[in-house]
């Protein structure tokens, strides 16, 4: 079962492959050094996923042309989003279990050049270890 010291471990190991890969640069040294700039790294595109981002807008197209009933959708999409779709959906059951103030997922969409607060990397890292305990992969997350 992948749980909190499951991710910490992963987060630790990511942090020393990025301190290794960056040996001989300042500002990527000082992006692994810190957890809270690392997991900014590490969480990569997986806020994108969430409300308000953009990775579902593919998925928000296909279910409307499916509600609307017609063929504007591209042909093939269906297969290549449904993963995706799957996704959203397990990410979206999540969420309605969790409880936490809803400003984070505007907060989440908004520039991170700082990192994530405490209060935002809480809800992506439970939200995180559900999904991973539902099976997905770091990449299929984070890509």
């Amino acid at each position: 079962m992948y749980n909190a010291d499951s991710f910490e471990a992963e987060v630790q190991v990511f942090m020393q492959e990025g301190k290794d890969i960056s040996a001989t640069s300042t500002y990527w040294q000082e992006q692994f050094n810190n957890k809270s700039l690392a997991l900014r790294w590490f969480f990569n595109n997986f806020r994108l996923l969430f409300p308000g981002g953009f990775k579902r807008r593919d998925v928000e197209l296909y279910e409307a042309s499916v509600k609307a009933d017609t063929s504007k959708y591209p042909k093939g999409m269906e297969n290549r989003d449904s993963f995706r779709r799957k996704l959203i959906r397990d990410l979206d059951a999540i969420l309605t279990t969790l409880t936490f103030d809803p400003e984070i997922l505007i907060r989440l969409q908004q520039s991170i050049s700082g990192g994530y607060s405490e209060e935002t990397l809480e809800v992506l890292q439970t939200v995180y270890i559900q999904l991973r305990n539902k099976g997905y992969t770091h990449s299929e997350l984070v890509r």
